[in-house]
């Protein structure tokens, strides 16, 4: 995805820049040069590309272990990307924090892929999430569409129906600030309020 910068009032929205067929006869190695041919073309037009986003196939993800130095053995990135690296500042103070500090770009998973997965362990039934001495679990969701009008939250039953494992729409309807004002209403529901946001 792409989005234009724009000096008018308006808002450009993002378009599809590029998608790929495959007959997965890949490597990560095969990966990382598909990366760093986009990274040039950009450049030499003067466009940054801050990062990559896609599904977690593991040839991806090994790529991008080897590409950020995460948990892995980095090859010599200056002979990929040259000196085109961006800084993350203050993250020497951050404990949690395993990338290096310098990067040529970031890899993320996209966001509808991200938030499918958030609302489907939301809603199974096999596992368990707990925030401290807190349970996270479609109990609470079902609870607010019982008890609260509609027009406090915008759900209905059928959207907390597990089966349809790509219901995007419901994904946006429950992390909105309406649905995390109302469950804040309810009992014991810190938990989930956080996850959700």
């Amino acid at each position: 995805m792409i989005q234009p910068l724009s000096s008018r009032a308006i808002d450009l929205p993002p378009y599809l820049l590029a998608s790929y067929g495959t007959d997965s006869r890949y490597t990560s190695n095969d990966i990382i040069s598909r990366w760093k041919n986009i990274f040039e073309k950009f450049r030499e037009k003067h466009i940054k590309v801050l990062g990559y986003s896609i599904d977690c196939d593991s040839k991806y993800l090994r790529a991008m272990r080897v590409i950020t130095g995460f948990f892995a053995k980095s090859i010599n990135r200056n002979d990929l990307f040259g000196d085109h690296a961006f800084v993350i500042a203050s993250c020497s103070q951050w404990i949690w924090f395993y990338l290096r500090p310098k990067q040529s770009f970031l890899c993320l998973q996209d966001p509808t892929h991200l938030i499918t997965k958030l609302r489907n362990r939301l809603l199974s039934s096999k596992t368990s999430m707990m925030f401290g001495s807190e349970s996270i679990n479609i109990r609470f969701l079902l609870q607010l569409i019982k008890d609260f009008s509609k027009l406090d939250h915008g759900s209905v039953k059928s959207d907390v129906v597990p089966k349809d494992r790509q219901n995007y729409s419901f994904c946006i309807k429950i992390s909105s600030d309406c649905v995390v004002q109302t469950l804040e209403k309810m009992q014991n529901t810190r938990a989930i309020c956080i996850y959700l946001k």
